[in-house]
């Protein structure tokens, strides 16, 4: 299975793996049904991991996802950490925080996953 989530409760988490191979509507599919879990609560923080995730969206697709969050950004509203192991896949990753942000979605991209964890979880804006 390429993408697997979790919720925690007692850390106020969701952790999403993607791995391998996926795409624009897998993506966007995920965010929704994370979101829409009956456990997670909108100030959970969002910790993705895809350092073994195969897609490499275009720029139209990464306009795409970052539509996609903006559109549930009362749903999601904690901080949404996102770790690549790839330089490409960091300034892709850079450059939709960046479109986020532009709406007050609190994103940040990492490259270790340790720092992303500590970040989303704390009160550190």
């Amino acid at each position: 299975m390429p993408i697997t989530w979790s919720i925690s409760e007692e850390k106020r988490l969701a952790l999403v793996r993607y791995e391998g191979p996926t795409n624009l509507a897998q993506v966007v599919d995920t965010m929704v049904e994370v979101s829409g879990s009956p456990d997670f609560q909108s100030d959970y923080g969002v910790l993705v991991d895809l350092r073994e995730m195969e897609y490499s969206p275009s720029i139209r697709e990464l306009i795409e996802i970052a539509s996609a969050i903006i559109n549930m950004k009362s749903l999601m509203q904690g901080k949404i950490a996102l770790v690549t192991s790839t330089a490409f896949h960091y300034q892709m990753t850079q450059f939709n925080v960046r479109l986020v942000s532009v709406v007050g979605v609190r994103g940040k991209a990492f490259r270790e996953m340790e720092a992303a964890r500590e970040w989303v979880l704390s009160s550190e804006a």
